[in-house]
């Protein structure tokens, strides 16, 4: 039996209306973090100079 790949598992799990439903509350967070990471990355700013330590 072979693994299957992580695009047919998705379309799979997705078909499951409550794994679809939280896919899909995630994806705003995810979209926001890729966006600041490619910002990040454009104005060549290491992760350390962006990030803050909680005391």
């Amino acid at each position: 039996m072979t693994r299957p790949t992580y695009t047919k598992f998705r379309k799979e799990a997705l078909r499951d209306p409550k794994v679809k439903e939280l896919y899909e509350s995630l994806s705003a967070a995810y979209d926001l973090k890729k966006n600041i990471i490619t910002r990040r990355k454009k104005a060549q700013l290491p992760q350390k100079d962006v990030s803050h330590k909680n005391p």
